[in-house]
């Protein structure tokens, strides 16, 4: 989600972006968003504002949506200390996927060191967004990219066409008008299936499903990964903090769980220290309070 106008006045702070995104964000007219083919970005565009509250149908049709490949760039290590510290398998809940280019990024990685079966069996993504848009193209399968080999130098075992099928011209211009995606540096891709087979998508607000106690059932009481990367700056304040606190009495969000916004802007104002536990991106308690957080009192906590 990006506003663009938001940012360059000030009110998204540019610390909330990883580097290759703010170089992306300061190049920017105050209308277009070109791409970024160093990180990939994508942005669709729409008029909500950088604070203004989510909810409606109408609101959640115009929010904006702005991801890329490998987003975790700065952090390259991030799947592999996933997979350290969760050797068994650990579901992962993605809100605010929007295409589902950052949960395919994770999904290949995965998939790229541990094979398939094993990322399918025991690594499932469950992405979410609350645009309905954005959720019905995942579930077709379609994904824009500016640079596939941006993605290959990704991957060692595998290979980006094990991933990804470019359309025909003509499928590509009926996705276009159904989706209403403007022609730019982006063609468009099928995913393939087994891609897909590892990413769940659907709709959702994370405020409601957050206090709703059925939402993680599926994880049977065992920690998960909550992902809500760069995207806290569209909640205000107060939702923030109504966020953390259903996360933490959330029943079905268990002891040990993760809870990944990646932003600096998540500060101390909103931060619990009783609720959770402040860690590094290697998952080690830390003083910092603006990347990745445990519920506290987790015993695996070192």
């Amino acid at each position: 989600m990006l506003q663009i106008a938001s940012i360059k006045q000030n009110i998204i702070p540019i610390s909330s972006f990883n580097l290759q995104e703010q170089k992306a964000i300061a190049s920017t007219p105050e209308i277009k968003l070109p791409s970024a083919p160093a990180s990939l970005m994508k942005v669709y565009f729409g008029a909500t504002s950088a604070h203004e509250n989510i909810g409606t149908e109408e609101k959640e049709d115009r929010v904006v949506h702005a991801t890329c490949f490998f987003r975790f760039d700065d952090n390259p290590e991030y799947v592999d200390n996933l997979i350290k510290k969760f050797p068994n398998g650990v579901k992962i809940y993605d809100y605010a996927c929007s295409d589902g280019s950052e949960a395919y990024s994770i999904a290949m990685l995965l998939i790229d060191k541990l094979e398939y079966e094993k990322t399918k069996e025991k690594y499932l993504i469950i992405a979410k967004d609350i645009g309905p848009k954005v959720i019905a193209q995942a579930n077709d399968g379609v994904i824009g990219i500016t640079n596939p080999e941006e993605i290959s130098r990704h991957l060692k075992s595998t290979k980006f066409d094990d991933y990804f099928t470019k359309m025909s011209p003509s499928d590509e211009s009926y996705y276009r008008s159904k989706y209403g995606l403007e022609k730019d540096e982006e063609d468009l891709y099928y995913v393939s299936d087994k891609l897909r087979s590892c990413v769940k998508f659907s709709k959702a607000n994370i405020l409601e499903d957050s206090v709703d106690p059925t939402t993680f059932e599926s994880s049977n009481g065992q920690p998960l990964i909550l992902l809500f990367r760069y995207a806290l700056y569209h909640l205000s304040g107060e939702q923030q903090e109504e966020l953390i606190k259903n996360l933490y009495n959330n029943p079905s969000f268990a002891e040990g769980s993760i809870c990944d916004f990646s932003t600096g802007i998540f500060g101390p104002k909103y931060y619990n220290e009783n609720m959770f536990t402040a860690c590094d991106s290697n998952f080690k308690k830390c003083s910092k309070k603006n990347y990745v957080f445990y519920i506290k009192n987790n015993p695996a906590l070192s």
